[in-house]
Order: C-alpha cells, then sequence, then structure tokens
C-alpha cells in the first residue's frame, strides 16, 4: 500500500462502472451480487518518459481492474445468523522488483497477477440487547492468495 500511495500520490484518475444486486427475503434469507469495473490512470512524468530504460504505465500499479463480490446471509432463528462473503479480484498490474538486467529473459517489467478469489464465512449470535459473539473463518478455501506482488496472505 505504501508504494502505492508513494507512486502515485495526488495524481491518480479513478472511473468505474458497476452494477449489483440485492435480495432480502423474509423466510430469514439475503444476498447481494456485485461486479466492479474500475480504471486507474495518472499522467506519465517527465523523468519517466525521457528515461529510455522505464516502460510508461498506462495504468496504476496494484489496483483490481474487475472486482467481483458476493455476500450471503441466513438467520435459521431470530438471534443466530449464518453469513458468507466472496471477493474476487482481477487485473492487478504489478512491477518487477528487480533491476531490469536481473530480470529473466521473457519476464516483463510490468505484469499482471492471476485471478484472486477469498471466501470467508462467519457464525454470530446476538446474547444481549448489545452484545453479540461471532466466529470468523477467513480464507475458507485456504488458497494462496496474491493481493500484492510477492505478499501472499496467509491459509485459513
Amino acid at each position: 500500500m505504501t508504494l502505492f500511495d508513494l507512486r502515485n500520490l495526488g495524481s491518480v484518475r479513478h472511473g468505474y462502472f458497476s452494477l449489483g444486486a440485492r435480495y432480502v427475503g423474509a423466510e430469514g434469507f439475503s444476498g447481494s451480487l456485485g461486479v466492479k469495473y474500475n480504471h486507474y490512470a495518472r499522467p506519465a512524468l517527465e523523468e519517466e518518459s525521457a528515461s529510455a530504460d522505464h516502460e510508461l504505465m498506462e495504468s496504476v500499479l496494484g489496483r483490481p481492474a474487475m472486482e467481483l463480490t458476493t455476500d450471503l446471509a441466513y438467520s435459521p432463528i431470530k438471534d443466530l445468523t449464518l453469513s458468507a462473503n466472496f471477493l474476487g479480484l482481477g487485473g492487478i498490474k504489478m512491477e518487477q522488483l528487480l533491476p531490469r538486467e536481473l530480470v529473466r529473459e521473457g519476464e516483463e517489467m510490468v505484469y499482471t497477477l492471476p485471478f484472486t478469489t477469498k471466501l470467508d464465512a462467519q457464525v454470530s449470535y446476538k446474547v444481549l440487547k448489545n452484545l453479540g459473539l461471532s466466529l470468523t473463518v477467513e480464507n475458507l478455501l485456504n488458497q494462496r492468495m496474491q493481493r500484492w506482488s510477492h505478499y501472499y496472505s496467509p491459509g485459513i
């Protein structure tokens, strides 16, 4: 996050298009589905355009071009809620951290991370009016996710 903030400080433009749907049922079930397409851009810096060994980036590093979200919740009884959250991120561009002379042949200086998914689940119980207990399990599928280049999130 710090690299993103420093490199793009004050110069990032963000446009997006999103679609979403939500369902709330009387039987204690609710759900939502969302799709968002992002477009991030920044103007080329003068020193970048003058330097022959640095590629100009058309988009911003570290930000997803596509976001998919799904949230499901079910309350089988009054104070108990079971929920699941899915997040999918795609089109995240990253920059190779090695100097150009150390990069293997065929590897790009700016590359796109594989599509990343995360599934979380939660059980919540309302004990009193202002007191509840929750159990949350993150990364339920125990996937090796890479949201930032060279930083894998922990498993389940």
